[in-house]
């Protein structure tokens, strides 16, 4: 969903806000751009939280953490029970 953050209520800001990531494609090293990034934010919206960046392996690594440990546990729990 595409819209402005001044179009969201103030008092609920802050819960769209963490949520929000931004992707950047570089072809460089993603730590030279850093710099650039957290200007340009500050630039637009001085409150604008700015988190540490992270790689897009990391990123999604850490979103399926939940979900491969579930997997990995239903692999095994079966065989834990029978036996």
């Amino acid at each position: 969903m595409d819209i402005s953050i001044s179009q969201i209520p103030a008092e609920m800001r802050l819960q769209f806000i963490q949520s929000m990531n931004l992707v950047v494609n570089t072809d460089g090293k993603p730590e030279a751009i850093t710099a650039d990034l957290r200007q340009a934010f500050h630039a637009l919206d001085p409150t604008l939280p700015f988190r540490a960046p992270e790689s897009m392996n990391a990123s999604v690594a850490k979103a399926l953490t939940f979900e491969r440990l579930e997997n990995w546990l239903s692999e095994r729990l079966p065989r834990w029970l029978c036996c």
